[in-house]
This record gives structure tokens, C-alpha cells and sequence, in this order.
């Protein structure tokens, strides 16, 4: 399967964790992780979306790729080629 195939079946639940996301940093709640077996608890400000290519192991530069790919085959075909 590709890039494409694999995020247009998960781009709506991605929309979806994003909003709540959003939602909870809009009532002080961040996400947090622990660094070097710490048992304290830091902000992490890791992008969202990357995290969310990783859960759903999406690879964005193949999906960038294949994108570009869509659209100069779009392209061409409608200049006739």
C-alpha cells in the first residue's frame, strides 16, 4: 500500500486527534515526557503531525513524493499528454 492509500484512510482520525489536541492545549493541557529514566515529567514540543505520521507509520516523504508525483500526472494529462 501506498503513502497515499495509508494516509487517506487515516487523515480523518489524524483531523480528528489534532482538534482534541488543540482542545486540551486550550485548557493548559500539554503533553509531557520523562528524559533519562527521570522520574519528572517535561513539556514536550514535538510536532504533532510528525507524532502522528510515526503512530501511523506514514512516511511524509514518500507521501510528499507521491503527491507531487499525483499532481504533475494531473498535470500533464490535462495539457493533453
Amino acid at each position: 500500500m501506498n503513502e497515499l492509500d495509508k494516509w487517506s484512510k487515516v487523515h480523518e482520525a489524524v483531523v480528528t486527534i489534532e482538534e482534541f489536541l488543540e482542545w486540551l492545549e486550550s485548557r493548559g493541557i500539554i503533553l509531557a515526557q520523562k528524559y533519562n529514566d527521570s522520574e519528572h515529567l517535561y513539556p514536550t514540543y514535538r510536532n504533532r503531525r510528525k507524532l502522528l505520521e510515526e503512530y501511523f507509520e506514514i512516511d511524509a516523504t514518500k507521501l510528499e513524493r507521491e503527491r507531487r508525483e499525483l499532481l504533475e500526472n494531473a498535470r500533464i494529462k490535462n495539457r493533453g499528454g
